[in-house]
């Protein structure tokens, strides 16, 4: 079982699930596009149906949930495991429940992730609906785009190894920024990142009451494209180690050399500036210090970027004064 606790996920055990996805752009009128044929996979006692994928254009990308109503179509109480990938790398937002819950899926190779949905004790005859959102930071169009690769399986028993229906794809489809759907273009998400980072020239530590020395840099992150990422990681050096980042400001988590950077998913097109907090011991040699912050994009693995880390490293100096 793989998980993360960026992305702990869970799904309600009755009813539709909202997810709030934050601030919409304005109301457009819709060009609608032919109406979508519902998709229905079965296996055994269990059945999933699911229709089209339609990602609104927002203030930060694109934003969208897909619906999709099990059946217990047997004459027993069951417990049911659907599988989706999501059809965007680095997409997928799921809605967080005690009842049920899904899990990044092993043994499914590809970019894109496979997520298993735990349902449970759904009555004989009866039918669980639930939404799974999906959010894509890339820059909206005045056209419409198509994304192919999302799909569902399903299985009515929760055991890993159990039977499993065969895929069926669900379409997914990005609005257009004036609200049409029709005549739809290729969706092509950038593989390599665009990420880049500049730091202040110089950081004065101070001794603090507690007998260290810390000072605060302001550095600032952009983020380029759409390439699929969990977050942007920094890496941090300062000559013969004689100061260590412990933290950012805003604090994302504890840290020490090394922090990602604070706040939510990097939209296309971004820039965020925020503290570097570095501390060094009560005893430091005093000097000026050469120092380094690198950024790196990171989902699943290391992405490669696609201007071969040029603007990916920024030299600053830290100063630790003579003590008082």
């Amino acid at each position: 079982m793989l998980k993360t606790s960026r992305r702990r996920v869970a799904l309600a055990a009755t009813g539709t699930i909202a997810m709030t996805l934050g601030i919409m752009a304005p109301a457009v009128a819709a060009s609608a596009a032919p109406a979508p044929a519902t998709v229905k996979v079965t296996q055994g006692d269990a059945s999933a149906s699911f229709g089209r994928l339609v990602l609104e254009p927002t203030e930060r990308g694109y934003q969208g949930s897909l619906q999709v109503t099990v059946r217990n179509q047997g004459t027993d109480a069951g417990n049911f495991r659907l599988l989706f990938r999501e059809p965007v790398a680095g997409s997928a937002i799921l809605p967080t429940s005690p009842e049920q819950f899904c899990q990044t899926e092993v043994g499914y190779s590809g970019h894109r992730e496979t997520f298993g949905c735990f349902l449970s004790q759904i009555a004989p005859g009866g039918s669980l609906t639930f939404s799974i959102a999906f959010a894509v930071p890339t820059a909206t169009k005045s056209f419409p785009m198509t994304a192919a690769g999302g799909r569902i399986a399903i299985s009515d028993d929760y055991a890993l190894n159990a039977p499993l229906s065969k895929f069926k794809p669900f379409e997914t489809l990005f609005r257009s920024t004036d609200g049409s759907l029709r005549d739809p273009r290729p969706y092509r998400q950038d593989t390599k990142a665009k990420s880049s980072i500049v730091v202040a020239d110089e950081v004065t530590l101070t001794m603090g009451p507690n007998g260290r020395y810390t000072g605060r840099i302001e550095a600032t992150v952009a983020y380029g494209g759409d390439a699929a990422h969990g977050s942007l990681d920094l890496d941090t050096y300062v000559a013969e180690d004689r100061a260590i980042l412990i933290d950012t400001d805003p604090a994302e988590v504890p840290c020490s050399r090394g922090c990602p950077v604070p706040g939510r998913k990097f939209m296309e097109g971004e820039s965020r500036t925020f503290g570097l907090i570095f501390s060094a011991a009560a005893d430091a040699a005093p000097g000026l210090y050469e120092a380094t912050a690198m950024v790196s994009a990171s989902w699943q693995h290391a992405v490669v970027d696609e201007d071969d880390y040029s603007d990916n490293l920024s030299r600053f100096l830290v100063r630790i004064p003579e003590p008082v």
